[in-house]
């Protein structure tokens, strides 16, 4: 459990790796306001040759973070299965602060799978790709999500909104 607004797990130029019932806890409340730098997993790369690549993480929570998981970065192949993402500003979000050209930049995050995960209580979108290709969401349930605290009957935002074109 962290005790002030920073990061959760920073996961740079990981590979081939599985992270399992691992929980991650911060201290935002669905109260207050967004953190840029509040994030629960934040994935990087350095270039598209050293890059975040074929993770996967089970039965893994994150809770309390103004972002559940983030990455402005060319990472592929994630896979999020059966994790729970709760109590958080955002769910996961793609490239968001991606400049196309940068250095790992150059498509933003893309072929990331999110099945079979439970949001609950996040006041903005639950899965949110503004750059990058091939992303998937699959059999996930939302919970109370899109309503920046409010009730189902009350939408803010989409719940999943993927901003470019696959």
């Amino acid at each position: 459990e962290l005790f002030d607004n920073s990061k959760g797990i920073v996961l740079e130029n990981c590979v081939n790796s599985v992270f399992r019932d691992v929980s991650v806890a911060g201290t935002w409340e669905i109260s207050d306001s967004i953190e840029n730098d509040n994030i629960g997993l934040d994935i990087t790369s350095l270039s598209s040759v050293v890059e975040s690549k074929n993770n996967t993480f089970e039965n893994c929570s994150f809770t309390g973070f103004s972002y559940a998981a983030k990455s402005d970065y060319d990472v592929d192949n994630h896979v999020f299965v059966n994790c729970l993402f709760s109590l958080c500003g955002f769910g996961v979000v793609f490239g968001q602060g991606t400049i196309l050209g940068n250095p790992g930049q150059a498509t933003g995050p893309f072929n990331n799978t999110i099945k079979n995960t439970t949001f609950r209580d996040i006041n903005q979108q639950a899965i949110w790709v503004i750059q990058g290709k091939y992303n998937v969401s699959e059999s996930n349930v939302f919970e109370l999500v899109g309503n920046m605290a409010g009730s189902d009957l009350t939408p803010s935002t989409h719940v999943v909104q993927f901003d470019t074109k696959t």
